[in-house]
């Protein structure tokens, strides 16, 4: 939380970048990679709620990262929580908004440092980095990839149930 008096991060703009990261990892389940793809126009307005779109684009010749991240699964919408929504919503708002050279960079999670690293897609060590820093705060080791684990273990949970209950069959949950 960016309000956390553990909260390792200095500027509000972080903050809330950080905590947007760490709960689209553990909401949605996507993989490290395809959280650093995701555009600002990505986050899109559904008939049953918000949601977010996972494509998978490689060797983008737009994408200026030396190392640039990969898509390892193929393309997709995924639906969002509204809360979720709103972490979206005021980052990209009342933080990204506010960076010089912001709006001319796609990429929803972009550095927050000055100068000429300024305003330019995340990279994969600057994710890691957040993940570092996290795990130095509270006092245990989190990584990206266990929280997908996180969201597979929830809706696993999830899907027996529903399955379970008859509202789900086996072939509805796979796809």
């Amino acid at each position: 939380r960016p309000d956390s008096s553990i909260n390792p991060w200095k500027g509000d703009a972080v903050k809330h970048r950080n905590q947007l990261i760490v709960n689209l990892l553990l909401d949605i389940g996507c993989r490290k990679g395809e959280s650093l793809n995701i555009k600002r126009t990505d986050l899109i307005q559904g008939v049953s709620g918000i949601k977010v779109n996972i494509w998978r684009d490689p060797d983008n010749k737009n994408d200026p990262r030396l190392d640039q991240p990969r898509v390892k699964t193929l393309s997709r919408t995924v639906e969002i929580r509204p809360q979720l929504a709103d972490m979206f919503e005021k980052y990209v708002i009342n933080y990204r908004s506010t960076i010089a050279g912001a709006n001319t960079c796609p990429y929803l999670f972009i550095s927050h440092q000055n100068g000429i690293r300024k305003a330019v897609p995340m990279s994969s060590s600057a994710f890691n980095k957040v993940f570092e820093e996290l795990s130095d705060a509270v006092g245990f080791k989190v990584k990206p990839h266990g929280l997908r684990h996180t969201w597979n273990d929830r809706f696993s949970e999830l899907v027996e149930k529903l399955i379970e209950a008859g509202e789900m069959t086996y072939e509805e949950a796979e796809e």
